[in-house]
């Protein structure tokens, strides 16, 4: 997913890579139990690859959300992350 370089989540990545992740709604509410993983930045061509993929598969939907990320600050200003479950 893409992300801004300098925005917290990033910054936090760069520090320890742990993260928790789980189910959520559109709003954030929680559906299910977090899980705990390893979160790593991505080298801007993997970024442009899964960018593609999300694309590929997704079509419209992928094509606006990824226009948002555009119009805030255009790809060099993007960073991929990959997120590892560990349960």
């Amino acid at each position: 997913m893409p992300c801004a370089a300098d925005a917290g989540k990033v910054k936090r990545i760069r520090n320890s890579g742990r993260v928790t992740v789980g189910p959520c709604d559109w709003r954030g509410k929680p559906l299910g139990a977090p899980v705990p993983g390893f979160a790593e930045l991505l080298t801007p061509d993997e970024s442009a690859h899964y960018t593609d993929l999300m694309r590929r598969k997704y079509g419209l939907v992928a094509r606006v959300g990824l226009l948002g990320s555009r119009l805030r600050g255009g790809s060099e200003r993007m960073v991929g992350i990959r997120i590892r479950l560990d349960g």
